[in-house]
C-alpha cells in the first residue's frame, strides 16, 4: 500500500532482458506516492539493464486531484520497466513521468475498470502503455476520460479491435500513438479526441484505422 511513499523497485538479482515477476498487488491510498524503479541508482541493479518488474493488479484509491497534481509518479532507470495486470479506478487520478529514463516503460495490461479517468501528466521522459500487447484482448470499461498533459507519452498497446480507451481523449501537451501496425480500433465507438497542444500520431508503419474526430 502506498499512502504518500515511494516504492524502490530493484532488480539487482536479474539478468539483462529478463523479466521479474513479483505479483504483489499495489494499492494507492495517497496522493503523492511514487515507484521508483532500480532506486535511479546503477548500484540497484549492478550490470543488469533492460528488466521487467511483472507486480499483479493497481487500485488507485486515493482522493481526488487536479491533473496538475500527482497520485503517482513513475520514474525508470536503466531501461527498467514496471508491468501491472490489472486497473481498478477511482476518483481519476494522476499519474506522472518523471523524465529519469525515456527506456523505461509502464505497462497497465489487462482491464482497466471502476470509476472515473485517468490523467497522465509529467516531462517527456518514461513511457506509458495502455495494453499488454497483441495478446492483450482484454476490454477497458472505466468510465471517464483520459487526459494527456505536459510532455506525457502514451502507447495504445492492446490487441487489434480491442477497447483500450472508453471515452474522451484530452491531448494539451502530450502524446498519443498506436503502438504498432495491425493494432487498431482500439477507441470505443462515439469517442472524441481533442488535441489542443501536442501530437496524435502512430509509430512508423502503423495503420490508424478507424479514429474519431471532433
Amino acid at each position: 500500500q502506498l499512502s504518500g511513499g515511494q516504492l524502490n523497485a530493484h532488480t539487482n538479482n536479474a539478468t539483462s532482458n529478463s523479466a521479474v515477476s513479483w505479483g504483489n498487488n499495489v494499492t494507492v491510498t495517497a496522493n503523492g506516492s511514487g515507484l521508483l524503479m532500480d532506486n535511479n541508482t546503477p548500484a540497484a541493479n549492478g550490470t543488469a539493464t533492460n528488466a521487467r518488474i511483472v507486480f499483479g493488479s493497481l487500485t488507485f484509491a486515493a482522493p481526488p486531484t487536479s491533473f496538475t497534481g500527482t497520485t503517482l509518479s513513475f520514474g525508470g532507470f536503466d531501461q527498467t520497466d514496471a508491468v501491472f495486470n490489472g486497473v481498478s479506478l477511482s476518483n481519476s487520478p494522476t499519474i506522472s513521468t518523471n523524465n529519469n529514463d525515456a527506456n523505461s516503460t509502464l505497462t497497465l495490461a489487462g482491464g482497466i475498470t471502476g470509476s472515473g479517468g485517468l490523467n497522465f501528466a509529467g516531462t517527456a521522459g518514461e513511457v506509458i502503455e495502455i495494453g499488454g500487447g497483441t495478446s492483450d484482448g482484454t476490454a477497458n470499461t472505466y468510465t471517464g476520460d483520459i487526459g494527456i498533459y505536459g510532455g506525457a507519452r502514451v502507447v495504445l498497446n492492446k490487441a487489434n479491435n480491442t477497447q483500450a480507451l472508453t471515452g474522451d481523449v484530452i491531448i494539451n501537451g502530450g502524446t498519443l500513438t498506436f503502438k504498432r501496425a495491425g493494432q487498431e480500433n482500439q477507441l470505443a465507438p462515439g469517442s472524441k479526441v481533442y488535441l489542443y497542444l501536442g501530437s496524435l500520431g502512430v509509430n512508423p508503419g502503423t495503420n490508424l484505422g478507424t479514429m474519431p474526430r471532433d
